[in-house]
C-alpha cells in the first residue's frame, strides 16, 4: 500500500538510459490525469529523468586576442576580479600593493558597479577629506507583493542611489577590481591545456592574495565587519598583453553546474519525515562532521 496518498501514481520500469527503478509521483503535478494515464504519457515523464548525474561543467574559459595595434600602456598583465561588496573607494584610484609575488610590483584600482536593481543611479564619484560622502537623491521602490516565485527566493527591491545595509551579495552595487603587473610569458608558454592551467592557477593565487589584502585593509579602516576575506577569486578576465593571450572566465563554477537534482530517494525522504516528527535532536557528532566537511571544502574552492 502506498504510504503517501499524495504520491498517487507508481511506475516500475526503465529510464532513458536503461536503469531500472521504482518511480513514485503525483499524477496531477506531472500533467497526468488519474484514470486516463496511458503508457505513452507515463513514458513522457519517465524519459525526462535519470537516477544519476549525467554531466558536470566545472570550468571553462574563452580565449581571445587584443587588436594587433593595441599599445601597452603600463603593466603588460591585467586581471579583472569581482567581489560581492561595494568598497567605497574612488573609482580608478591606482594603489600599489605589497604582497609576496613572483611577478614583482603590483597595482590595483577599483570600480563600483551599479546592478540592474539600481538602474538610473548616478555615476558620480566625489570624495571629501574628513567626512564620508552619501548620495542625496536616493529613491527606493517597494517590492511588488505577492512576488512571482520565479523571481527567486529573495524579495526583489529596486531603487536609485541606494545600498542595502551590510550587503555581502552585491545586490545594488558590487566592486570590480583591476590588478596590473608585469609577466614574461611567451606564446609557447600557453601551447597546451596543462601549461595554461598551471599559469592560470598561479594567477589565481596571486589574485587571492591581493584581493584579501585589500579586503583586510578596507575592513580594518572602515570598521565594516561584514566584509570578510574571500576563499576564491571571482576572476572574469585575464589579459596577458605581451604574448597577446587573453582569457574570459565565468563565475560561480567552483563546484560545477550539472543536471538538476529532482528529489532525493523516497527512502531518504522517509528518514527526513521521521526526524521531523520526532522530539530527538540531530546527532551532535554527525552535525559537527558535516560542519567540518563544509569548512574544509570551502577552503579548497
Amino acid at each position: 500500500m502506498n504510504r503517501h496518498p499524495f504520491l498517487n501514481f507508481y511506475v516500475s520500469g526503465k529510464d532513458k538510459d536503461g536503469n531500472i527503478g521504482n518511480f513514485h509521483m503525483n499524477a496531477e503535478l506531472n500533467g497526468l490525469v488519474p484514470g486516463a494515464i496511458t503508457e505513452e504519457s507515463a513514458l513522457n515523464v519517465i524519459n525526462k529523468i535519470r537516477p544519476n548525474k549525467g554531466f558536470i561543467i566545472s570550468t571553462y574559459y574563452s580565449q581571445y586576442s587584443i587588436a594587433e595595434d593595441y599599445v601597452i600602456d603600463g603593466h603588460n598583465t591585467i586581471i579583472f576580479v569581482n567581489v560581492p561588496y561595494c568598497l567605497h573607494i574612488p573609482d580608478h584610484l591606482e594603489i600599489p600593493v605589497s604582497v609576496h609575488s613572483e611577478f614583482g610590483f603590483i597595482n590595483l584600482s577599483t570600480r563600483k558597479v551599479w546592478t540592474m536593481n539600481a538602474l538610473n543611479s548616478d555615476h558620480i564619484d566625489v570624495i571629501e577629506e574628513k567626512n564620508d560622502i552619501y548620495f542625496n537623491s536616493a529613491e527606493f521602490t517597494s517590492a511588488k507583493m505577492p512576488q512571482d516565485p520565479r523571481l527567486g527566493w529573495q524579495t526583489v527591491f529596486t531603487g536609485k542611489n541606494v545600498d542595502r545595509e551590510k550587503d555581502s551579495t552585491g545586490y545594488f552595487r558590487y566592486t570590480q577590481i583591476k590588478i596590473t603587473f608585469d609577466t614574461e610569458f611567451s606564446t609557447e608558454d600557453f601551447d597546451t591545456d596543462e601549461l595554461k592551467s598551471s599559469i592560470l592557477e598561479r594567477i589565481k593565487q596571486l589574485t587571492l592574495d591581493v584581493v584579501n589584502k585589500l579586503l583586510d585593509s578596507y575592513r580594518y579602516v572602515s570598521r565594516e565587519e561584514y566584509i570578510e576575506r574571500i576563499l576564491t577569486p571571482e576572476i572574469t578576465d585575464i589579459q596577458f598583453l605581451k604574448p597577446n593571450m587573453c582569457f574570459m572566465l565565468p563565475n560561480g563554477l567552483h563546484w560545477g553546474i550539472g543536471d538538476a537534482l529532482m528529489n532525493h530517494s523516497l527512502e531518504k525522504v522517509e528518514k527526513i519525515r521521521s526526524l521531523l516528527t520526532s522530539d530527538d535532536s540531530m546527532p551532535v557528532y554527525d552535525m559537527l562532521m558535516l560542519n567540518a566537511e563544509s569548512a574544509f571544502n570551502l577552503s579548497w574552492v
